[in-house]
């Protein structure tokens, strides 16, 4: 009875929330469009589009998803609204609009014809994870165009190695195509986790491993790195290379912080981390229409349908750290018909990682083909209980460049295994980080250390060191001298104390 009670609550609690979102949205679905009486306006931080499709799901309501629709096409029209109100109260523009003017805010022309993203950079990618609903939503095409052209311009020419966006503090955004500073890098967190929302959605509109790579690139780094090992503390900017000092000191860099805090005025990124990480299932795998897709390899049961089945599987595995995935199917579901046999027709699409080459698989411990199409391997066969998939996925570590157009670190190279993005730090190598230097033939090695930061991989190399001279310039060169490199995962930075980060090292 008492259950029974609590599901009843749980129910009526849920239909009064409801009603009561409805109630907010018809208010603004009455205030806001072109109509007579209403008011030609739209949000300045693009949020409400996604917050109405998921009500348009929820609800089956048409005309939530037709304001959604309206918010996006009306921005960047003229007569500008954003401007016009700025005019009718007398008021100044906001102080980050001086740089970009409306582009800031995404408003200066029509989404449809915008080619790079441009302005706050979590606004965009909250527009553009809308923009991607909408057009799968509306059978759109020329919007779901526009956010193609849009993610070939976010992945080519303004994402971080480790998957953050938005390099400029100066209103948080996007600046000219390949301005990447390391130690200058806004990245915020909310900013990746709009890179993730926007990845996840174009995912399923297409079943395509490029959008898996950089939703996982921007969850093990630059995600990662906005919270501290004990979920305590954040970052709002992950910058890429730190040092203390000089951070404390440069205006331009008054917004990094150079240890975790345990809050913002501007709360925004703990609560988003938070809800990214409850939600993370969402994001693992998706239900396909003949099976399951898996995109992000994390231990966990999973349950999908397929030819009329339930199918239950369980995931075994330690990456990012190790290079094998265990995959069981744990129950199928029985239908009607005592003939149908114990198994099930399924596919299972597999993610072969665009950094991974060499990958293998075996279904039952006897070695299978792999012939991923667009990054993933299709499985197709009749399932029973008990079938076991070991997928290898090997993960050497590997120098990673930049585009010689990412002036500020030509020169110097990453590492990087499998997703996970490296850093050296102080707290193993001192101070000075600047002068080490990494030679092009170092050879690479991996340990596992369980006691270093919860247990983690990390790179060993050697290296050298540029003896410090007494001349603030010479000409003469600098002696240098052997010194051993260890890097740890850049999403685990900073939780050894405050000191000095590099991502980026040069390369002799």
């Amino acid at each position: 009875m008492i259950e029974a009670g609590v599901a009843h609550f749980r129910a009526t609690n849920k239909r009064t929330l409801l009603d009561i979102v409805c109630k907010l949205a018809d208010l603004i679905d009455r205030t806001f469009g072109l109509g007579p009486g209403q008011i030609p306006g739209y949000c300045g931080h693009e949020e409400i589009e996604l917050a109405l499709v998921k009500l348009a799901r929820a609800t089956g309501e048409a005309r939530y998803l037709k304001l959604a629709s309206y918010f996006i096409d009306q921005r960047g029209q003229e007569p500008n609204y954003l401007m016009a109100e700025t005019q009718r109260r007398g008021d100044k523009l906001p102080w980050h609009m001086y740089f970009d003017g409306l582009a800031t805010l995404q408003a200066a022309k029509p989404v449809r014809e915008l080619k790079e993203p441009v302005g706050h950079a979590v606004r965009q990618m909250y527009l553009l994870a809308a923009m991607a609903d909408l057009a799968v939503e509306n059978k759109d095409a020329t919007l779901l165009q526009s956010c193609r052209t849009l993610w070939e311009s976010i992945v080519h020419r303004h994402l971080y190695i480790t998957g953050g966006v938005g390099s400029e503090p100066y209103g948080e955004k996007f600046t000219e195509p390949f301005d990447l500073p390391p130690d200058r890098a806004y990245a915020e967190t909310c900013a990746a986790i709009g890179v993730i929302f926007f990845a996840r959605r174009l995912l399923e509109i297409e079943l395509h491993g490029a959008y898996a790579d950089v939703m996982e690139r921007a969850l093990y780094n630059n995600v990662q790195s906005g919270m501290s090992l004990d979920g305590t503390k954040f970052f709002y900017v992950n910058p890429l290379e730190l040092i203390p000092a000089v951070a404390k000191r440069r205006y331009e860099c008054h917004l990094v912080k150079t240890q975790r805090v345990g809050w913002f005025g501007c709360a925004c990124c703990p609560p988003n981390v938070a809800r990214l990480f409850a939600s993370l299932g969402e994001y693992v795998a998706s239900q396909r229409p003949d099976g399951l897709a898996l995109h992000l390899y994390a231990e966990g049961d999973l349950r999908f349908t397929a030819a009329g089945r339930d199918m239950q599987l369980s995931v075994q595995t330690d990456y990012p750290w190790t290079e094998t995935v265990t995959i069981t199917i744990t129950s199928i579901s029985q239908l009607p018909s005592p003939n149908s046999g114990g198994g099930s027709a399924a596919t299972l699409y597999l993610r072969i990682p665009g950094w991974c080459r060499g990958a293998t698989l075996q279904i039952n411990g006897q070695s299978h083909p792999l012939e991923p199409v667009n990054g993933y391997a299709a499985l197709h066969r009749n399932w029973q209980t008990g079938d076991r998939v070991a997928l290898t996925l090997p993960m050497p570590v590997e120098r990673v460049r930049a585009d010689p157009r990412v002036a500020t670190v030509a020169g110097c190279v990453a590492l990087q295994r499998g997703p996970v993005v490296y850093c050296v730090e102080e707290a193993d190598h001192g101070p000075n980080l600047a002068a080490l230097t990494l030679p092009h033939t170092a050879p690479l090695a991996i340990r596992n250390d369980p006691a270093l930061l919860g247990g983690c991989v990390v790179i060993e190399t050697t290296g050298t060191r540029d003896r410090t001279g007494t001349d603030l310039y010479s000409t003469t060169a600098s002696g240098i001298e052997p010194v051993k490199l260890r890097a740890i995962p850049y999403g685990l930075w900073a939780n050894r104390g405050e000191g000095e980060m590099r991502v980026w090292i040069r390369e002799s």
